[in-house]
């Protein structure tokens, strides 16, 4: 603990030489402030919670302690005012006793019969006197009480109503500490649903999974290969179609059949046994055959 002492010491007066009190105290005011936002970061919430409440519970002894002296300065005030009502109460016994002696010695006997007993007037005035300077200093007394139970009761009202604010403060205190207690606790349930929520989002079940992608790269595949089996089948069961590309001939044929007709039955009959030849019916239908 010494060599920390020192060393902070030292530290200090370096600073002090090289950047002057104004920066110094402007780095150290920084440095606390760093490491209060680093602690602040670095806390979990119970554990500033249960400081809180450390912090409350020595407070709430504070309290305690306090309305302790108040009730300590009250008792002191009912003890003075319990004195003040007795020293009073003596006082004005004193007081008709005083007087009665007076009445006595105004009639100047010589001797007094007080008592069962025989007294001069000599002893009974200096008995009168030390009466009276004995009142005086009660009452002197009461005067001083009477001064000490107003301070007194004064310090009770003052120290009441400091005791009331504390309570109420406490009060609000603790109230306020549940209400943020229960604010992190809602928070902390929020969390968990936004977590939970978003761990959906990737969930086996949900369309942006990869168990999702998978059935419809396999779907895409299918159907490609069920394509690809259809175009093949179909290319080799087609039937033979006549091509109509654009090398085919265009000129219609109905005029040149008949103009071959014509000629044909215009010619001679030759003396040479023709040829048997299919009609020509059957000629067109054999060409068109494949």
């Amino acid at each position: 603990m010494k060599s920390i002492v020192i060393v902070a010491s030292i530290v200090l007066v370096l600073g002090l030489v090289v950047l002057g009190g104004e920066k110094t105290w402007s780095y150290a005011k920084g440095g606390q402030r760093m490491i209060n936002e680093k602690v602040d970061q670095t806390s979990p919430m119970p554990l500033e919670a249960a400081r809180i409440r450390a912090l409350m519970d020595r407070e709430n002894e504070r309290v305690l302690q306090y309305e302790d002296k108040v009730l300590d300065l009250q008792g002191r005030a009912e003890a003075t005012q319990k004195s003040v009502a007795e020293f009073t109460k003596k006082l004005d016994g004193e007081k008709q006793l005083i007087e009665q002696i007076g009445t006595l010695l105004a009639k100047r006997q010589e001797r007094y019969l007080i008592g069962g007993h025989e007294y001069s007037l000599a002893e009974v005035n200096s008995d009168a006197l030390g009466r009276v300077e004995a009142c005086k200093k009660t009452q002197e007394d009461i005067e001083f009480q009477k001064s000490l139970l107003h301070d007194l009761n004064l310090a009770v009202e003052q120290g009441r109503q400091s005791l009331g604010e504390a309570k109420k403060k406490y009060t609000e205190l603790g109230g306020q500490l549940a209400r943020l207690e229960t604010r992190n606790a809602n928070a902390d349930i929020r969390m968990e649903v936004a977590t939970l929520t978003n761990s959906l989002t990737s969930a086996p079940v949900s369309g942006n999974s990869a168990l999702e992608d998978a059935f419809k790269n396999y779907e895409r595949r299918v159907a490609q290969k069920e394509r690809r089996a259809v175009s093949r089948l179909a290319a080799t069961n087609a039937p033979h179609l006549i091509n109509y590309d654009s090398n085919m001939v265009t000129q219609d044929a109905v005029p040149e059949i008949d103009r071959f007709l014509k000629s044909s039955s215009a010619q001679p009959p030759s003396s040479q046994t023709p040829e048997t030849k299919p009609p020509a019916s059957d000629a067109v239908q054999g060409q068109a055959k494949p």
